[in-house]
């Protein structure tokens, strides 16, 4: 919760540019239950010492009294980069000491910085988890005195204004004075830190209704936990002993592996079962269908589910699960959420569902309000129901809100945009799914909800494969699904990018062995700072069919369609439809502030980057529908989708010719 990790990062990183520095960190080790916890400080040490920081970073535990003074005076500035705060006292102790401040832009920490009508920053303010930057501002004062007793000296002069005890308490007395009208006789009261609601559900409704339902969520989630702190060779161990258990469960239940086994002379029982696994060719849709019915145990415990895709690219796939895939993918999610405080019960809103997902709206209702659960519907995003949606957040005070990026990024800035508030008093973190999650979406939903945002990973046909933890990190839930990246079908080094295939363990109804999923991203060879021996990845672009195609076989980030509309007022919402290489359509959904002449810039603009005979037609339309599983995605490439191989570059380079690769990616059609 402090960044001791990002701090660590980023003394390293100053090492490395051969900035002199010490570091203390003062105060007690905090542990994931919030209390102190000796084994955490240990960890904190381990990790100095493998960075080669032992003569730079001092753990000096708890100090009080003169010893705490000594340290303050020794001091040149304070950092706190904590990942969240209410106001914390230790900045306008450091202001009262006349000490410089850097610290990460969370909870209250940009208001208590926050200068006398705009005047000069009284603190270095950089984003949480961002070690990089962190080491940029650490420099920056180390090698400027003249600015870090510029910093000092108005942090020390705006503390003296705004912080005595004298204005404190008259600031609390004036609100005591507004309040009281409004108060009820027997007093305000206090709600505790858990709700007895969400204690119920999480120890009695949500265990029994997972038991109802013949799933084993609880014991899943119990081995991710388990799991989540094993050391990696025990992890790496069960990994392998469940990818075994799935060839061999394959080739004993169904006809199609049997048989596709023996073409490739894939030996279940042979000592390198990876090794065996990367015989196979990756699996298509195609061959899913072909080979449906042969593909299926009839026989998996709890019998057969029929589920689909959400049809993202309008490509639906019908197949089968059972109820340990879906145990499987509720306890990835929950164990995600619980890295940030998140607990079973607690309160949960959905920005989600689609007309695929109206049938059964009565259960479904019922089934939400026992769970503590809200639905807000993710595919009618008018301005009468963003106005609804927050009203029902406001009502309903969910931990979590789970949503597609586009949706939450929208009712986010709607909400900024009318001036009102998301008062979702409690709201500790927003999962953005489902779609690719843009950095600028990060930003304004961070800053209207006021809490953390991570990002899951999977899909209907895998489940749950991965989600950030609070270090920005995606961890693949590695009991769950065996991940590989590729070209070719053959696997590739760690931090290359290619495609993500994805074998689902421990599932029997219809096993998914090396499933092409149809996005692009790598594996990470770097341990987490959080310590987790879960493997990481990253996604590099999201779904295939998101990338623009370029004349000489290069593929360029959909973003680079963004660079068409930069500086254009009144544009809400846009999607760009490459039907050909040359042939592009272009949706915009705008307001009063839209000028009509912008669609001629626009499509000049899109000429000077694809070529001045590109056929552009750019369309004003009243609403941008989502596609049939509530997504919204601003592109959609029919070209990429039919590219067997490609070399991708970055959006700014895609508007320079003959500009290198950053890297090939071979590829079959996407997947929705």
């Amino acid at each position: 919760r402090k960044g001791v990790g990002e701090l660590l990062e980023a003394v390293a990183i100053l090492r490395e540019r051969n900035v002199r520095c010490s570091v203390e960190v003062v105060g007690p080790a905090i542990g994931e239950d919030g209390g102190v916890s000796n084994e955490q400080l240990r960890r904190w040490r381990r990790v100095a010492d493998c960075l080669g920081l032992s003569d730079r970073v001092q753990f000096t535990g708890p100090l009080r009294g003169a010893a705490l003074e000594a340290r303050w005076r020794r001091a040149d500035c304070l950092v706190l980069p904590s990942h969240n705060e209410g106001m914390p006292y230790v900045v306008l102790e450091a202001g009262a000491r006349r000490k410089a401040v850097i610290a990460t832009q969370v909870g209250g920490i940009p208001d208590l910085l926050a200068p006398d009508r705009a005047r000069e920053p009284l603190a270095l303010l950089v984003r949480p988890c961002d070690p990089t930057e962190l080491a940029g501002a650490m420099a920056r004062l180390a090698g400027d005195a003249r600015l870090r007793e510029a910093l000092a000296d108005r942090l020390y002069e705006h503390v003296r204004r705004h912080y005595t005890i004298e204005r404190q308490i008259r600031r609390l007395g004036e609100v005591y004075e507004r309040i009281r009208p409004f108060t009820r006789t027997a007093g305000v009261s206090s709600r505790p830190l858990r709700r007895v609601d969400e204690m119920f559900c999480g120890t009695v409704l949500y265990p029994l209704h997972e038991r109802l339902r013949g799933r084993s969520t609880r014991g899943e989630l119990s081995v991710l936990q388990r799991l989540r702190r094993a050391e990696r060779g025990d992890l790496e161990s069960e990994t392998r002993r469940r990818l075994r258990a799935t060839l061999e469960h394959a080739e004993r239940k169904t006809g199609y592996y049997r048989s596709l086994f023996a073409r490739y002379g894939v030996d279940v029982r042979a000592k390198d079962i990876e090794r065996e696994l990367r015989k196979l060719p990756p699996l298509t849709k195609a061959e899913i269908r072909r080979h449906e019915a042969m593909m299926v145990d009839s026989d998996a415990p709890g019998g057969l589910i029929p589920y689909a895709s959400g049809g993202t690219t309008g490509d639906t796939l019908k197949f089968s699960i059972d109820r340990i895939r879906q145990a499987q993918s509720i306890a990835a999610r929950l164990a995600g959420q619980s890295w940030f405080g998140v607990r079973v019960g607690d309160r949960r809103g959905y920005l989600w569902g689609a007309p695929i997902e109206s049938r059964g709206a009565g259960w479904r209702r019922m089934r939400e309000a026992l769970l503590n659960e809200i639905v807000l519907d993710a595919f009618d995003l008018s301005d009468e129901k963003m106005d609804e949606h927050l009203r029902r957040l406001a009502r309903f005070r969910p931990r979590c809100l789970y949503a597609y990026p586009t949706a939450a990024a929208r009712l986010a800035e709607y909400a900024l945009r009318r001036k009102r508030r998301l008062c979702v008093s409690g709201l500790q973190l927003v999962v953005l799914t489902g779609e690719e999650v843009a950095e600028k979406q990060r930003d304004i939903v961070r800053r209207a909800f006021g809490c953390r945002v991570a990002a899951e990973y999977g899909s209907r046909e895998t489940g749950t494969i991965a989600h950030e933890c609070p270090y920005g990190r995606m961890h693949v839930f590695a009991p769950h699904a065996y991940v590989e990246v590729v070209r070719d079908g053959r696997p590739i080094g760690f931090g290359e990018v290619g495609e993500i295939v994805v074998t689902v363990l421990n599932t029997r109804a219809q096993p998914l062995i090396r499933y092409r999923i149809g996005d692009a991203g790598a594996l990470e060879a770097s341990a987490c700072p959080c310590g987790s021996a879960l493997p990481v990845m990253r996604v590099a672009g999201g779904k295939i069919t998101g990338f623009i195609v370029l004349r000489d076989g290069r593929v360029a980030h959909g973003a680079v369609t963004s660079h068409m509309l930069r500086g254009e007022h009144g544009v809400i919402a846009y999607r760009t439809i490459q039907h050909d290489v040359n042939v592009f359509e272009v949706l915009l959904e705008t307001d009063e502030r839209f000028d009509s002449q912008a669609v001629q810039r626009i499509r000049r603009r899109y000429a000077r980057v694809f070529g001045e005979d590109v056929r552009v037609d750019v369309r004003v339309v009243d609403r941008i529908a989502p596609d049939p599983s509530g997504k919204r995605r601003y592109v959609i490439s029919h070209v990429a989708e039919r590219m067997k191989s490609f070399r991708t570059v970055s959006p700014e380079a895609a508007q320079q010719p003959n500009v290198a690769p950053v890297d090939d990616v071979v590829t079959s059609r996407a997947h929705s």
